[in-house]
């Protein structure tokens, strides 16, 4: 991508990898695949395959817990042989007036009179107080669906819920009725590389005539595209909740901000290599031959793992795995305002 900065992208994973040091045993020693550990060429491609494979199969493992279950995905695996398949979120709003209420408040200034004849009074000023209430509803969705055909597809969540409101004057506070945008992405390149079981598989076509190194080839291209598709998508859907939804409710006494943080995200897979022990049956080492004829054991490259795309910090999970981030709660229900 051509906003890639690579000190920023270092210093990500200078921090990451004082964090992975504190996680592993001391035997394991990540260092950057380009210039701290011997490899060969061809190394860089499976490198590049199988951070990949490791990036769409947290994909799958998001959209699973989004409501994705093996025979939903099945479905959308045979929908996408013959159109592309579009994953979906759609959202709808409505207000309507529910009652007046008129009540009189006493200042918190009192006035005091004295008389000869009657001696002391006390008055206050009331004033009368105009009060609308609304009942503010929203429904959203997440659907897949086959080519154009968005009036059949697969719910994979789903969720409503209302709050009341409180006007001073008799205008709506809310529209009446107002159809969100739909927020799409088409997630058939997603789906083209999950083999028959459903598992993540990535390969690059190294004879292909444009492959031209690990970088720069169609696949990877083709990676850059969709996972940069999905970063956007990602970020719509939260910028929907943030910005549009969630400040109808004001008094819910949630901390959003917490929603935009990724420093509380640990993401376990760094585009490191690991040097292996001299172990013949690790098959990590190679046996080749020098100019004098002479077989020579060489130490190869260990992957220990790999780059994890920005979008999947979206809907990452927290450090501990045992709970979903807060968008991945909030569409899932768990989080957020309005109740059922």
């Amino acid at each position: 991508m051509n906003n890639f900065n690579e000190d920023a992208f270092r210093a990500k994973v200078n921090q990451a990898v004082e964090k992975v040091k504190t996680i592993l045993d001391n035997s394991k020693l990540p260092q950057y695949a380009a210039t701290d550990v011997k490899h060969e060429y061809d190394d860089k491609y499976i490198l590049a395959e199988f951070m990949t494979t490791t990036a769409v199969a947290a994909t799958l493992n998001v959209l699973s817990n989004l409501g994705c279950s093996t025979k939903t995905l099945d479905k959308l695996r045979e929908w996408n042989k013959t159109r592309s398949v579009t994953l979906r979120l759609k959202a709808e709003e409505k207000c309507k007036f529910l009652r007046k209420v008129e009540r009189e408040v006493e200042s918190d200034t009192k006035h005091v009179s004295t008389s000869t004849v009657f001696g002391k009074s006390t008055s206050y000023t009331v004033t009368k107080v105009t009060e609308y209430f609304w009942q503010f509803d929203m429904t959203y969705a997440l659907v897949a669906y086959q080519g154009t055909d968005s009036d059949h597809g697969e719910v994979l969540q789903t969720r409503s819920g209302s709050v009341e409101l409180k006007t001073s004057s008799d205008s709506t506070p809310k529209p009446v009725s107002v159809v969100r945008p739909n927020i799409d992405i088409n997630i058939s390149w997603f789906l083209n590389h999950l083999d028959e079981k459903g598992n993540a598989k990535f390969n690059i076509d190294r004879t292909a005539a444009k492959c031209r190194t690990p970088r720069r080839n169609p696949d990877v291209d083709g990676v850059f595209t969709f996972f940069h598709s999905f970063h956007n998508w990602n970020a719509n859907v939260q910028s929907y909740f943030t910005n549009t939804l969630f400040p109808v409710q004001t008094d819910h006494g949630l901390d959003l901000n917490n929603m935009s943080k990724e420093n509380g995200l640990f993401v376990p897979v760094l585009p490191l290599f690991d040097e292996a022990a001299l172990k013949e049956k690790t098959g990590l080492i190679k046996k080749k031959k020098n100019d004098k004829g002479e077989e020579k054991e060489e130490r190869m490259a260990n992957y220990f793992g790999f780059l994890i795309f920005p979008p999947l910090i979206s809907f990452g999970f927290s450090p501990d795995y045992s709970r979903p981030s807060l968008v991945h709660q909030v569409l899932l229900g768990r989080a957020g305002p309005f109740p059922e």
